[in-house]
């Protein structure tokens, strides 16, 4: 198996296990470290994205075709499918996304927009951007602590998940269970899509031409 296989197969991969560190704990350190480990891996096979809205702004930026963005995503959505059975095996219980009880939907989508514009730009400025000094340990901690700071951040207000991945994966399991989080993939979709076209304004017009 080539390269151009493995890279969607790392894809698939680190979604899992990331999909798993925000359904079994949800802690904000665990999720942020767990990223840290997965982008330590995948980073030199696949840029380790592991969330569409960091792959539509890979692609937005060209660093991706087209086709290579919707087979990411594809593997980032099956990947975090995958988690989400492993969790029902393990619990019992269907983990899936929704809004924090009491937060409004302009808080939830103001959260999730805002703050992947952070992590989006985070991604570009340390490894998807044209950078001559990407070193994969660095990406790999410069995104684990954003990540940390951002969930602890969002989480009470939106959930604080920044990844239309998990949302679409999570609701297609629950829907199979007669579950009805599907109303809320709009949300967690997206603004964060939305998200990473800003940062993609940003990086461009205020970041790229200083790297």
């Amino acid at each position: 198996m080539g390269l151009k296989n493995n890279k969607y197969l790392i894809e698939c991969v680190g979604s899992y296990f990331l999909v798993l560190a925000y359904g079994i704990s949800g802690d904000a350190l665990a999720i942020g470290f767990m990223l840290s480990a997965l982008i330590y891996i995948g980073a030199v096979t696949s840029g380790a994205h592991y969330n569409p809205a960091i792959s539509f702004g890979a692609f937005l930026l060209k660093r991706i075709s087209g086709v290579e963005f919707l087979v990411y995503v594809l593997a980032q959505i099956i990947g975090a499918f995958l988690a989400a059975s492993t969790i029902l095996m393990f619990s019992g219980a269907v983990f899936y996304v929704e809004p924090p009880i009491g937060s409004t939907f302009y808080q939830q989508v103001g959260v999730e927009a805002l703050f992947s514009i952070i992590l989006v730009l985070v991604a570009f400025v340390a490894w998807i951007g044209k950078s001559a000094n990407k070193i994969p340990s660095a990406y790999a901690v410069i995104m684990g602590f954003a990540l940390i700071a951002l969930v602890t951040i969002g989480q009470g207000l939106s959930g604080a998940f920044f990844n239309p991945a998990i949302s679409i994966s999570t609701s297609i399991l629950d829907f199979s269970l007669q579950g009805s989080s599907y109303v809320f993939v709009p949300i967690y979709t997206i603004a964060p899509l939305f998200g990473a076209s800003l940062a993609v304004l940003i990086y461009k017009y205020l970041i790229e031409e200083a790297e």
